[in-house]
């Protein structure tokens, strides 16, 4: 069986893992802790423990996504070091694991599932909801969590490129 990854690399992002015929086997919120400035930042060793490998350390995924990294100019400067450094971290554990990977600019993920909408958080949440009819995107919080439907998406991007799959 093929598996197929996507990680929203911010700090309310997720960690999704679909299998060839599009069934969630992992739906996680990314787990953070505090640096030693007391900043929450992306803990890389959740992060290792979560991502689907084998006991030789083989990646049990067939393709992984993640957002390449983008400067949108109205952040700040701790936005984007804390994204920097989440990204450098994901970069690092896919690398250690062997992982296949892909960094893909939003605008083309949400391009393609997301047409004909503002191509927004609420639009990516509306998505998955109905793609994967019972997905938990609250995960007991009270909001839809936009991370985990956007991790979602990547895994779907994943799954898509990986078998030439253009139908959304």
């Amino acid at each position: 069986m093929k598996t197929f990854c996507g990680i929203d690399i911010g700090l309310k992002g997720g960690l999704a893992v679909i299998d060839e015929n599009c069934k969630i086997l992992k739906l996680l919120s990314l787990q953070t802790k505090k640096n030693q400035q007391g900043k929450e930042e992306l803990n890389a060793a959740w992060l290792y423990e979560n991502l689907p490998i084998d006991g030789d350390l083989q990646p049990l995924c067939s393709l992984t996504t993640i957002e390449a990294l983008k400067s949108f100019g109205n952040e700040g400067r701790t936005s984007l070091w804390s994204f920097g450094t989440s990204n450098g971290k994901t970069l690092a554990i896919l690398e250690i694991t062997n992982s296949p990977y892909i960094a893909i600019d939003p605008k083309i993920w949400k391009e393609k599932y997301l047409k004909g909408t503002k191509k927004d958080k609420s639009a990516a949440i509306g998505y998955v909801l109905q793609r994967f009819p019972g997905v938990d995107l609250k995960q007991g919080k009270s909001q839809f969590q936009d991370g985990l439907a956007d991790a979602l998406m990547l895994a779907l991007y994943s799954k898509d490129v990986f078998t030439n799959d253009c139908r959304s």
